[in-house]
């Protein structure tokens, strides 16, 4: 979808003209996001993709996925050892520790009192 490369290009601040080999990670990264969200897929599988976004980067990429999954029933899967600030863009959590399943469940029966998804995950952590 033409229009939506476009969108997403200004939205993430993606240069149409720049070339790949002068960009810096988070660059990639951001041209990485348009070209996938671009295609419209029903399936979203990110491992670590924020590792390289700034803080403002994250979060416009994570609210532009919750949007797609919304607007466009998209699936998003997740992968990533930062939990901070993904409260509000979680449905449920899988949590893996050592190649092991250690919780899965919908994301507030996993907060379980805890006031955010990051001390939840510490809590389970730290009770193995």
């Amino acid at each position: 979808n033409m229009h939506l490369e476009k969108e997403l290009m200004v939205l993430f601040r993606v240069d149409p003209e720049a070339r790949v080999g002068n960009l810096s990670a988070g660059e990639i990264r951001r041209l990485q996001i348009v070209g996938a969200l671009a295609t419209e897929p029903d399936l979203v599988i990110a491992d670590e993709i924020t590792a390289v976004l700034d803080i403002l980067g994250r979060r416009k990429f994570l609210e532009v996925l919750k949007d797609h999954e919304m607007k466009r029933g998209m699936t998003v899967i997740l992968a990533t050892n930062v939990p901070e600030g993904l409260d509000r863009y979680a449905d449920h959590v899988l949590l893996i520790n050592r190649g092991r399943q250690i919780a899965f469940s919908r994301i507030g029966d996993f907060l379980n009192g805890s006031k955010d998804l990051a001390e939840a995950v510490i809590r389970r952590l730290e009770s193995l």
